[in-house]
């Protein structure tokens, strides 16, 4: 017992002379698995993953005897904003969410760079997503809560508080979530979405709480990003924001997609076409005048719509009759006119 006592003493110092030499040395000693992921933490930030298409093909999701997608195929293309558009239980979370590996396709694929979300290396560098508003520990600051994400990731603590100014929230950063309002909680969320420098940004309603001068704010950023050469995926029901930011739409109903396409595009492809309104005393007189390929319709205050020509021609029509025309206004199809007539008979809630 005597010696083996003694044996264990020996080892245990020779042991300890051995790490106290290789710390004066610098000789390597080996760390565990944590003490490695804080290494790699400490590292400079690569720049950002590629930007990279999001493809679905034929994309379904069965739930018992409802299709909550149904065989989904389109492309959001790097360096370009594309608005994902559809009313209430079309099935656009559900897409979103088995893009991001969140729910298991029925039938079909979702890509990104040609890869399942799942099986890219490092998911946070390359995809940044906000699905269905942000969360956080209620009583965590924002900045503690966009730490804990840079620890998860790898990423730089540092990272944090770039975000954060980014977003708008550097002076409420040190504040409780519990305490943010509706427009800050989908800031944080965004700034959450951007700590790994991502090249594809997915986001559900980024604009949901924001006030107009938030939302301009989100506008600028998004357009920004996509000029960068990122890729923006946004479904939002703010109808005449997106045909403000986006570069092309993706509108579905029922889980089927009903148009897509750039927005000049599938505003052109509604069936009615722009018109003019003409705001003259004499509207009698200047019907006759426009020809035949011109038709009128009464509009509001004794003013009058004319579709078939355009504008510069009711012009020199009503300068040949010596007719005052105090207004020419040429009206085009919006994108809310165009999403109502697509989808108002698949429209509803399933």
């Amino acid at each position: 017992m005597i010696i083996l006592v003694v044996l264990l003493l020996l080892g245990g110092g020779v042991y300890w002379l051995t790490r106290r030499r290789a710390s004066r040395t610098g000789e390597p000693v080996a760390r565990d698995d944590a003490a490695a992921a804080m290494a790699e933490a400490a590292k400079p930030m690569s720049p950002a993953g590629d930007p990279a298409q999001v493809v679905l093909s034929h994309l379904t999701k069965q739930y018992a005897t409802v299709a909550a997608v149904d065989d989904l195929s389109f492309t959001v293309e790097p360096g370009r904003v594309t608005g994902f558009l559809g009313p209430n239980g079309a099935g656009k979370t559900t897409t979103l969410r088995m893009v991001l590996g969140l729910a298991r396709p029925s039938a079909g694929t979702a890509t990104i760079a040609g890869m399942r979300y799942d099986q890219l290396v490092r998911p946070i560098r390359h995809v940044g997503a906000v699905l269905e508003g942000s969360a956080a520990h209620p009583g965590r600051t924002g900045r503690d809560h966009l730490r804990v994400i840079c620890r998860a990731g790898g990423v730089p603590l540092k990272r944090a508080d770039e975000v954060l100014a980014l977003v708008g929230l550097t002076e409420a950063g040190g504040r409780p979530f519990k305490s943010y309002s509706l427009g800050m909680r989908q800031r944080l969320g965004i700034a959450a979405a951007l700590i790994g420098n991502p090249g594809v940004l997915i986001l559900d309603e980024p604009a949901n709480g924001l006030d107009p001068e938030g939302i301009r704010w989100l506008r600028d950023l998004l357009r920004g990003l996509a000029d960068e050469g990122r890729t923006i995926l946004v479904s939002s029901h703010l109808l005449a924001e997106v045909q403000a930011l986006a570069d092309d739409v993706v509108i579905i109903a029922r889980g089927r997609l009903v148009a897509r396409g750039t927005v000049r595009s599938v505003l052109d492809s509604l069936a009615r076409p722009g018109r003019t309104l003409v705001r003259t005393l004499e509207p009698d007189r200047l019907t006759p005048e426009l020809g035949e390929e011109a038709i009128v319709t009464p509009g509001p205050d004794g003013d009058m719509y004319v579709t078939g020509v355009d504008a510069a021609a009711i012009g020199d029509a009503a300068h040949r009759a010596g007719i005052a025309v105090h207004q020419l206004k040429t009206e085009r199809p919006d994108l809310e006119e165009v999403f109502l007539e697509l989808t108002t008979e698949e429209a509803g809630i399933r």
